[in-house]
């Protein structure tokens, strides 16, 4: 990563994953400039242009990996609320996943392969979904985990921080986009919703996920906790 920023001016790179395959290699969202995906190598002696490429996508959002095709996998599309799937290899792009109505969803929606089972991938809402089969189907595998009993004034309160930077940037870069747009994005982000999903890479079936109105959720052994941390502040995200 460090010769990626000596190669080209870039404001962030976000969300950043890699695949297990070697030569590996890293992926990202990057800002007002769309997905980058970058070798660990080079047959010209350095990482330059040349060897990134586009893994689909916009600037920002989650990117899952393909574990059986090299330089290829899924991508969030904050466009109608859906996921594709897009081949490196043959440039084959496919929608794999359209959100249902009464799916909550924020600016960037976690996806992940399941580390111990690469044919398993996890999609976020307020419910965690999953598939098996290339994504002909999905099940939903958990309840509402942005309501818990332990924490019930989390489960009132808007989703934290990414409005209130919003409201914070209008009259600057807001001023560019339209009022539309502005308007989904305040109604994504006050919607309570998953931020992030992480399988546990040392225990198959673990399952951690954090929530955009401050909760962490935890499965395992067959059954789902809530272990947000007591001192947690309010209004937290946990990404």
């Amino acid at each position: 990563m460090e010769r990626l920023v000596q190669s080209a001016d870039r404001a962030a790179l976000s969300r950043e994953r890699q695949t297990t395959r070697f030569p590996y290699h890293a992926y990202a969202a990057q800002q007002d400039s769309g997905t980058i995906v970058v070798p660990n190598r080079s047959d010209y002696g350095e990482i330059t242009y040349r060897d990134w490429f586009s893994a689909g996508g916009f600037e920002s959002g989650y990117i899952a990996p393909d574990p059986f095709e090299s330089e290829s996998g899924v991508f969030d599309r904050l466009v109608r609320h859906s996921d594709a799937a897009r081949s490196h290899h043959t440039g084959q792009l496919a929608t794999v996943f359209r959100a249902a109505r009464e799916l909550s969803h924020g600016v960037e929606t976690p996806i992940i392969y399941a580390p111990h089972d690469p044919h398993t991938m996890y999609y976020g809402a307020q419910y965690l979904l999953k598939t098996s089969d290339g994504a002909v189907n999905w099940k939903v595998i958990s309840p509402d985990l942005t309501s818990s009993a332990l924490h019930p004034a989390e489960v009132k309160k808007a989703a934290g921080g990414g409005h209130e930077r919003i409201q914070r940037r209008k009259n600057s870069t807001i001023r560019m986009v339209k009022t539309a747009m502005i308007k989904t994005l305040h109604s994504l982000l006050a919607t309570a919703r998953f931020n992030s999903i992480a399988p546990s890479p040392v225990e198959a079936g673990m399952i951690w996920v954090g929530t955009s109105n401050g909760l962490v959720q935890l499965f395992r052994a067959g059954s789902w906790r809530d272990v947000t941390p007591a001192d947690l502040p309010k209004g937290s995200d946990v990404n």
